[in-house]
């Protein structure tokens, strides 16, 4: 990303098999076996300022992925996508808490702490919580030309993988359009 005309990386988030559960662990010198998960953070501060954030999880190997982790990856994806389509213009925060797609309770204690985020120089307002947690600011409304990254972290407190996943769109007229479209994993969405 520097190397590419990026500012400076804001998190280094690389995590493999039993890293990826929780989220957030340190980098160790565990090597990447087949049958692991991966993902990729991309939390950075990128040509002119802008501030990129894409997540994505991706299966090592050519082995097959396991039904548990198909499972969980098939759960996060579908959450994203329908979290995705609720976003529009014209709503408020507070409105968005109130018709978050379900999240499996499973998930629930190692969540991650916000389901959207504004971007621009940096991670700014509107954000969307969790609908159990405080809303930093409910009364916010989504405009047209608002840029955000709608994330997810699904993992099981004592499960061996996690998943994370994250798009960053712009809010237009017709609800959003994603702004660095990388592919989800064919694989693990099998």
């Amino acid at each position: 990303m520097v190397r590419g005309g990026g500012e400076y990386l804001a998190t280094t988030t690389v995590c493999s098999g039993p890293n990826t559960n929780p989220w957030r662990a340190e980098a160790t010198d565990r090597r990447l076996e087949a049958g692991d998960l991966v993902f990729v953070d991309t939390d950075t501060v990128g040509i002119e300022g802008c501030f990129f954030c894409v997540s994505r999880t991706f299966p090592v190997g050519d082995a097959a992925p396991s039904d548990r982790q198909r499972s969980i990856y098939r759960e996060a994806h579908e959450w994203l996508e329908a979290m995705t389509t609720l976003v529009r213009p014209g709503v408020t925060c507070g409105e968005l808490a109130a018709q978050v797609p379900g999240f499996p309770d499973r998930f629930m204690a190692q969540r991650y702490e916000c389901y959207f985020h504004g971007v621009g120089l940096e991670e700014e307002n509107p954000s969307l919580c969790h609908p159990a947690d405080v809303q930093p600011n409910p009364d916010t409304m989504l405009e047209e030309g608002t840029a955000l990254v709608v994330e997810l972290y699904a993992g099981e407190v004592g499960d061996r993988d996690g998943v994370k996943l994250g798009d960053q769109v712009l809010v237009t007229a017709d609800g959003c359009r994603v702004l660095a479209p990388f592919p989800f994993s064919d694989r693990l969405l099998a």
